[in-house]
């Protein structure tokens, strides 16, 4: 692994970190607003959520993490491919 490699990585793990956190912070302001309006909120149809700023946040994170996790293991995975057909 080079040091460009390594630098990439950490760009885009702190990129990551940070559209999880923006998730977290924009749930929680949702939460809070829509706490006022109902008692919970049916996800997907499988999950009732309460709708509190805490809740929605934590959500809001971990449905970024999930996305975040996907793209970058989708990457990882054609990268791999690339750096096969180079060799």
């Amino acid at each position: 692994m080079s040091v460009q490699q390594a630098a990439g990585r950490r760009v885009l793990l702190l990129f990551g970190g940070a559209a999880i956190a923006v998730g977290f912070l924009v749930g929680s302001f949702v939460g809070g607003i829509s706490a006022e309006r109902g008692a919970s909120v049916v996800v997907f149809g499988l999950v009732a959520l309460p709708t509190g700023s805490l809740a929605v946040g934590v959500y809001a994170a971990l449905l970024g993490l999930a996305f975040v996790g996907t793209l970058f293991a989708s990457v990882r995975f054609a990268a791999r491919f690339d750096d096969e057909r180079v060799e």
